[in-house]
This record gives C-alpha cells, structure tokens and sequence, in this order.
C-alpha cells in the first residue's frame, strides 16, 4: 500500500511534522501495512529584523518518526539536490537538515 502525505508549510499545526509526530503516527505506523509513503519536506530562508539569515524547516521530525519506525527514507524529486541525488537515503536527520538549509540557501 503506498500514501501520499502533505502538510502545510505555513500552518504549524498541519505541517507534515505535526502529521508524523510520534505522539500522533507512532502506534499507528508500526501497527500498519504501508510500504511506501512519499511525504514532502520544505525549507526556506527568511531574514530575521536585524537582517541575518534563518531557516525554516518542515520534515525533521516526520522523517526521524519514519526512521524510528525502521522506514528507510529515500530522496524522489528536488527543486534543488546541492550534492544529493534522487535515490539518496537519508539514515538520520542530520542529513536531512544538511539537505534542508542547502536548499533553502539556494531557492
């Protein structure tokens, strides 16, 4: 069975890391019989009132809820790849947060 899960950007509260938050999915992804998911992460940069750059990131948590329930975590499509490249695996968040703000630097 395969799904398809997005979430909104703008709206903590239905961002893709609020839909795959443990406390949420947790049961339910172990419990369950989806093979494959495709869910989308986002970033994007905005500059702060003293004018530095900050990132924002949606996806961190929903890929280490996935990767706690022992989902492997594959790259499909990008706007921007910055050394990755569609069917990367991503083994841990940190690489996904390299990903991100790489990204977001050059959208």
């Amino acid at each position: 069975l395969m799904s398809y899960f997005v979430g909104d950007f703008q709206d903590p509260n239905s961002s893709i890391d609020a839909i795959f938050h443990p406390s949420k999915v947790g049961k339910v992804l172990k419990e369950s019989t989806l093979t494959y998911m495709v869910i989308a992460v986002h970033s994007q940069q905005n500059l702060k009132a003293a004018g530095t750059p900050e990132i924002n990131m949606d996806g961190l948590t929903a890929v280490q809820t996935l990767l706690d329930s022992k989902y492997k975590v594959q790259l499909l499509a990008a706007s921007h790849f910055n050394g990755f490249h569609p069917n990367d695996l991503f083994k841990n968040t940190t690489q996904l947060d390299l990903f991100l703000s790489m990204g977001a630097k050059e959208a």
